[in-house]
């Protein structure tokens, strides 16, 4: 299963997750949310790593 991780490989920023470690919660997600293709789970990450909000 892909993940995402920071350069900093920090998770948590003033109390608050980061943007990736909720990303990563949504990829888990997915093989019991109706995408069980593993091809499908590298899309989506690749997908979630560009996009300038998740970075």
């Amino acid at each position: 299963m892909p993940i995402l991780i920071d350069e900093d490989l920090v998770l948590e920023e003033s109390g608050q997750s980061r943007p990736s470690v909720v990303a990563n919660g949504w990829l888990r997600e997915l093989p019991v949310s109706g995408a069980p293709a593993p091809c499908t789970w590298r899309v989506y990450a690749e997908v979630s790593k560009r996009t300038p909000a998740i970075r």
